[in-house]
């Protein structure tokens, strides 16, 4: 009768002591800081770059509002402009901190590996699960505004289809 090995972790009833991390284990936490750290400051620079639209659409929106107007002959007020970066201010200040809690665990968990400090390993994996964490109340933001958008538009496509 041969024996199956299963990819399962055996957890036991009772926590361990201790977590000891080999050496393989090492290089790959200090590999993956690495990629954090680039990643992070990657996601700075996209930062910077919306930060730079926000500030153009907010020179521009006051020159197109005065030569524009809108459906009703009305001209498009400056504050229209404005609103419109709202959208872009909210999504800078999110990524902001995504690319930050990113970046802090790159520089965390090499540092901490690269001498054998628990503290900072155990920070490190702080700012990860904060990372993960935004990440995931962002994606149920979108998924519940995807359901609300697709309510709406089943609604409105209905009342639509009724009265014809």
């Amino acid at each position: 009768m041969d024996s199956t090995e299963t990819t399962e972790p055996i957890v036991p009833d009772y926590p361990l002591p201790h977590l000891l991390i080999g050496q393989e284990a090492k290089n790959y936490l200090y590999t993956a800081g690495k990629w954090a750290r680039f990643l992070g400051i990657l996601g700075f620079i996209g930062t910077a770059i919306i930060a730079l639209l926000c500030v153009f659409a907010g020179a521009v929106s006051p020159i197109m509002g005065a030569f524009s107007s809108s459906s009703t002959g009305l001209p498009v007020s400056a504050g229209a402009g404005a609103l419109s970066m709202v959208p872009l201010l909210l999504i800078m200040i999110l990524y902001f901190f995504v690319s930050y809690f990113l970046y802090q665990f790159g520089t965390n968990i090499k540092n901490g590996v690269a001498v054998n400090d628990m503290q900072l390993v155990t920070k490190a994996f702080r700012n990860l699960k904060s990372h993960f964490k935004l990440i995931g109340i962002i994606l149920i933001i979108i998924i519940v505004s995807y359901i609300v958008a697709f309510i709406i538009g089943g609604l409105i496509f209905g009342s639509t289809f009724m009265h014809h």
